[in-house]
């Protein structure tokens, strides 16, 4: 099995802290028919306001096509379009565009190649002219990881950073550091 991507080292305790602790009233409704077409809602109540989402999602397994629409409550609509194991054995490639009231806001694609101990990622996101790149190698118990941000209109790099996690048979464990000199460590006990 591959390793999980750069952005989701140390995950479970960003969400035991993130969505388990948390003032707001939230929902999600979620249905899963068999033809591929699912529509899920999610809902946020903040003091006397609420925001609630939409989201719909094609996925034909055969031809590894997933189609993603999400319209949000401030009229934020982006679509996604990803492709699996067409072009190569763990490979994906992701396109998405994102528009607020009709208008163009941003366009990005991605590469993703995955296998048993590696995951590696290029994006580029065409509006903001970043590159970024990530990779997460894994050897038995323990991830390391690396990312780097490249800018086109500052012609150089933007940031990067590196994480190191070891999984035990009842805990995860996670250090990380970036390039604005801040380290970052977590503990889970399972």
């Amino acid at each position: 099995m591959a390793p999980v991507q750069f952005k989701d080292v140390g995950k479970k305790a960003r969400d035991l802290l993130k969505k388990e602790f948390v003032s707001d009233h939230e929902f999600e409704l979620k249905t899963s028919p068999s033809n591929g077409l699912s529509l899920t809602t999610t809902g946020k109540r903040a003091g006397t306001g609420c925001n609630t989402d939409f989201e719909v999602e094609y996925n034909d397994k055969p031809a590894g096509l997933t189609v993603k629409e999400k319209l949000t409550a401030d009229n934020n609509l982006t679509l996604e379009v990803t492709l699996a194991n067409k072009v190569a054995a763990g490979t994906k490639l992701t396109m998405e565009s994102q528009a607020k009231a009709g208008q163009a806001k941003g366009i990005k694609a991605g590469i993703e190649y995955a296998n048993d101990s590696s995951n590696s990622s290029i994006n580029l996101d065409i509006t903001k002219q970043t590159v970024e790149l990530a990779t997460v190698v894994s050897y038995q118990q323990f991830l390391v990881g690396a990312k780097a941000t490249l800018d086109g209109n500052a012609k150089g790099l933007k940031g990067a950073e590196a994480v190191a996690s070891y999984a035990g048979k009842d805990f995860t464990v996670t250090a990380g550091l970036n390039s604005s000199d801040q380290i970052s460590t977590t503990y889970i006990h399972n």
